[in-house]
């Protein structure tokens, strides 16, 4: 997992603000026209991953990512960067469930290995 991590953030990251934060989206052939995108689902397995290796610096720097960026009442399904980048909406479907899923197992495991 740590490998794969370290690979993914390598090759699969790009800044977005003061952050970098990994590309879980990428439509190469544009065909929805988003380019490039964190989903929720992916930052909540990169934010478990993390918990998991004990990489906590990590961990706060997308939690402050997210405070910073995520500007619906809920997490979003996705925040789209070329749509950031022209000042629209870029946060979509908040509070998806499917998303939200990943949400909760991550903040599950984080506060069960603070807690021991």
């Amino acid at each position: 997992l740590g490998n794969t991590l370290l690979a993914f953030e390598q090759v699969g990251a790009f800044a977005w603000g003061k952050y970098q934060v990994l590309l879980t989206f990428d439509d190469a052939n544009n065909h929805t026209n988003l380019d490039k995108a964190v989903i929720g689902k992916g930052l909540g397995w990169e934010m478990l991953a993390n918990a998991q290796l004990g990489r906590w610096n990590r961990l706060n720097a997308l939690l402050q990512w997210l405070i910073e960026f995520n500007v619906t009442p809920l997490y979003g399904e996705q925040w789209v960067y070329p749509l950031y980048q022209q000042g629209q909406v870029y946060t979509t479907d908040p509070g998806n469930q499917e998303q939200a899923q990943w949400w909760i197992e991550c903040f599950t495991v984080v506060r069960r290995i603070l807690s021991s």
